[in-house]
């Protein structure tokens, strides 16, 4: 039987993923973090421009919602509008039928 031995892992200690020392050689306070962790935490601005992206990105999907809502309640006033009218219009026909 073969063994198969697997690198010694320990979990970063920000984000929870599993890091050996292959993967990474990061550490903040003398805890083990993954690559991503260490440059989150080594940059603050980069962790606020991501959090800016990302809150742009929900703005941005929200007016999404918005307008598609806005379409519906639209296309919803323009058919009662439209059976109104043909309903107008079959009663003008059947006045002229008499």
């Amino acid at each position: 039987m073969v063994e198969i031995k697997f690198p010694l892992s320990q979990n970063s200690r920000v984000c929870g993923r599993a890091v050996c020392g292959e993967c990474s050689t990061r550490k903040i306070s003398e805890n083990r973090v993954c690559d991503v962790c260490y440059v989150r935490a080594s940059n603050p601005r980069a962790e606020e421009r991501r959090r800016d992206v990302i809150r742009l990105k929900k703005t941005t999907i929200e007016n999404y919602k918005m307008q598609l809502k806005t379409g519906k309640d639209e296309l919803h006033l323009l058919e009662t509008k439209k059976r109104e009218l043909e309903k107008r219009v079959l009663i003008l026909c059947n006045r002229n039928n008499e």
